[in-house]
């Protein structure tokens, strides 16, 4: 199994904005194009990303703790329709393969969810985190050849993209 990360520029206000909102067409919101088609059995019925998200959406989070990994499939769905999907090419597997020291919140956290273990892993760094991030690395050319150099050059042409967008920057990995 191959791992990825990929990033969505978001305003996280808007994500926070969303959950309880009772939007029906976040609500609405088609999950199977975007999530893994997984489910948990909670109380002998079925639970979906679909029912994590309108959960989320209403403000529901008792079973977030029954089904932690698909609340972070919820969020990404959220994600992904409020904010714009970034650039890149798929050279990032983890955050930690640029080897910089990159500050961030785990999205669960942020959110005061319970933590999904290993994956999938989601993660925000602030718009504030972005710019002092972009302006120590921007000028690193101490680089080493092969695959360090491709993640680093992505990961800061996000960081470049959520600062024209005036986003933050949400990172999924699976």
């Amino acid at each position: 199994m191959g791992y990825t990360t990929y990033g969505i520029g978001v305003k996280i206000s808007k994500v926070e904005a969303a959950i309880g909102s009772q939007n029906a067409s976040l609500m609405a919101i088609e999950t199977s194009e975007i999530c893994p088609p997984i489910e948990s059995k909670i109380e002998g019925h079925s639970y979906t990303v679909k029912s994590a998200l309108a959960d989320l959406i209403s403000g529901n989070l008792a079973r977030s703790s029954a089904a932690p990994d698909l609340f972070v499939y919820a969020l990404e769905t959220i994600c992904i329709h409020l904010g714009t999907r970034l650039d890149g090419e798929g050279h990032i597997k983890f955050l930690e393969d640029v080897e910089w020291s990159i500050t961030y919140t785990p999205l669960n956290k942020y959110f005061d969810l319970p933590d999904p273990g290993t994956f999938p892993e989601a993660r925000l760094i602030t718009f504030a985190q972005i710019c002092e991030q972009h302006e120590k690395y921007e000028s690193d050319t101490d680089h080493e050849e092969g695959s360090i150099v491709d993640a680093r050059e992505e990961y800061l042409w996000w960081l470049k993209q959520c600062i024209d967008l005036k986003s933050d920057l949400v990172t999924f990995c699976y």
